[in-house]
């Protein structure tokens, strides 16, 4: 569950530029 949670925010951040 953590996995998937740490994919968005690892994704948001990316996309946050």
């Amino acid at each position: 569950m953590q996995y998937s949670y740490e994919l968005k925010s690892k994704a948001r951040s990316s996309n946050s530029t």
